[in-house]
C-alpha cells in the first residue's frame, strides 16, 4: 500500500502505470487503481484524482441525488401548504 499522497498530473505527465489510491470511505480498507486512461480522462478536465473506488462514487452521487430530492420535496409549495 502507497501511503503518499496523489498528486493531480498534467494532461501530457500522466503516467502509463496504475496508481493505486485508498479510498476515502470508512468500510473501505482497500486501495483501488487508477488507470492510466482515467488518469488522461481526469488531466484532460482539470480533475484531481478520484478519493473513493468507482462503486463508491456511484453511491456517493446516489446519496447527493436523494438529499437533492429531499429538499426540494421540502421547499416544494404543496409541502408548505400542508405543513403550516
Amino acid at each position: 500500500m502507497n501511503d503518499e499522497p496523489v498528486q493531480a498530473v498534467g494532461a501530457d505527465e500522466v503516467e502509463c502505470e496504475p496508481i493505486y489510491i485508498k479510498c476515502m470511505e470508512k468500510d473501505r480498507t482497500e486501495e483501488f487503481a487508477f488507470e492510466p486512461g482515467e488518469q488522461r480522462f481526469y488531466a484532460s478536465k482539470g480533475y484531481p484524482p478520484p478519493k473513493r473506488c468507482a462503486a463508491h462514487r456511484i453511491l456517493q452521487r446516489e446519496r447527493m441525488a436523494k438529499r437533492e430530492e429531499e429538499a426540494k420535496r421540502k421547499e416544494s409549495p404543496f409541502h408548505q401548504r400542508n405543513w403550516k
